[in-house]
């Protein structure tokens, strides 16, 4: 989008599901996914083809030693070398009466393998850095654990719809 400083630049991300994860699961109802930001998790958006997808700003600086982006801000976790995106499922455990949601699995989506051309491209603001993981893992629940997208993190322009080629 716009440089923060001579050192920064500015992205818009979106990580979109190929598949939905299930609504209910193993004891868990109401299952709902969204971005961790820091400590709280915001909701994703619903694409065209009802699955969701959940975006926000990443900030990067250019690792003066390999070339390669450091990425950074709220949305960011792991080592500088090794940054991840975390997104985070809710549920209503059980029969809770009160309905309360808690969170119970977690999918880190590595950020590696993402060029600093693009992170230059997707700053001019006229695309975005996209990728696009499962959103059902093989035990049949939500996806958790470390997922790296399977055709990487690609340049999309903002008006294309999430994991449209």
């Amino acid at each position: 989008m716009t440089r923060t400083d001579s050192a920064e630049l500015t992205v818009t991300f979106r990580v979109c599901l190929s598949n939905a994860p299930p609504r209910e699961w193993v004891g868990y109802r109401n299952i709902i996914g969204g971005i961790q930001r820091k400590t709280d998790v915001l909701p994703g958006e619903f694409g065209s083809d009802g699955l969701p997808y959940f975006s926000g700003e990443l900030r990067a600086r250019r690792d003066d030693g390999s070339g390669t982006p450091v990425f950074l801000g709220p949305f960011t976790f792991g080592p500088p070398s090794a940054r991840f995106l975390y997104v985070s499922w809710s549920a209503v455990a059980g029969e809770a009466a009160d309905h309360a949601r808690a969170m119970f699995r977690r999918m880190k989506v590595p950020l590696a393998g993402i060029a600093w051309s693009a992170v230059e491209s997707a700053a001019s603001g006229a695309c975005i850095l996209e990728a696009v993981v499962p959103g059902t893992a093989r035990d049949g629940g939500p996806a958790c654990a470390t997922v790296a997208p399977p055709n990487g993190w690609r340049l999309v322009p903002f008006n294309k719809v999430c994991g449209e080629a």
